[in-house]
């Protein structure tokens, strides 16, 4: 059984048809890609996958347990976790002040008033485990904001960690990045996929990114699915080649 079954889903906002008949079947572990031009429904899919809208038709099974009606909040309990495209970070604190919201957030004790010396030193652990993680240790105290963008991301992928995802869901997670804090971020996610046992799904128009990352690809096209295989099965596909690569897809 898949880790991620989704089977058949539509989804329509009025008479607009974002969605029709997708299926999608991500197996543990894996690293997958899900592409399409501007307009293909890729944001679509993961708002249902992560519960920010349920579908017009068709289900979603997680681990073999439907969640197709199921909110944001129990699907994060669960372990699907996920990042957006434009950042989501509090900006005016630490990066150590970012995980500890995360980690107590994930521990259920972030509306306690007080916490008793083993609690807050399991907390401080699990920050300390996470900033090495993703070798932020040495801007730990530092504010996000003043962060390069590329810092900004890894810390909303730090922050995401500390829900610990089963499926972890990343829209565009190099949205507006150098080539040289590009290459960072795919270092950094193949690791804490072999560390953290991850499962990936990731959106990302970067080409290069996502031939060198991704175990298999998933293409849309205008709402529907439009292919799947592998890198090399993708790049000499005709079908995707007219619909996204174009002349570059070799």
């Amino acid at each position: 059984m898949s880790l991620l079954n989704v089977q058949n889903v539509s989804k329509k906002f009025g008479q607009l048809a974002a969605l029709s008949d997708i299926h999608l079947k991500v197996e543990q572990g894996e690293i997958r890609a899900l592409l399409g031009p501007n307009g293909a429904g890729k944001t679509t899919l993961f708002n249902l996958i992560s519960g920010m809208f349920a579908p017009t038709t068709g289900s979603i099974h997680f681990d073999a347990v439907e969640i197709t009606r199921q909110s944001v909040e129990q699907r994060v309990r669960t372990g699907i976790v996920r990042t957006f495209q434009i950042t989501e970070i509090f900006k005016e604190l630490s990066v150590y002040e970012n995980l500890r919201i995360a980690v107590e957030a994930d521990s259920g004790i972030s509306l306690r008033p007080w916490l008793s010396a083993a609690r807050k030193h399991a907390v401080r652990r699990r920050v300390e485990e996470l900033l090495d993680a993703t070798h932020l240790s040495g801007k730990a105290y530092r504010e996000v904001g003043e962060l390069a963008h590329g810092d900004q991301r890894v810390v909303e992928v730090a922050m995401a960690l500390a829900m610990s995802p089963r499926l972890l869901l990343l829209d565009e997670p190099t949205a507006g990045m150098s080539d040289h804090e590009t290459e960072h971020m795919v270092q950094l996610l193949r690791q804490l996929h072999q560390e953290f046992d991850l499962t990936i799904l990731f959106v990302e128009h970067d080409m290069h990114l996502v031939f060198n990352l991704a175990e298999r690809i998933t293409i849309l096209d205008n709402g529907r699915w439009l292919a799947e295989g592998t890198p090399q099965e993708i790049a000499a596909d005709e079908r995707v080649q007219a619909a996204y690569l174009g002349s570059n897809a070799a």
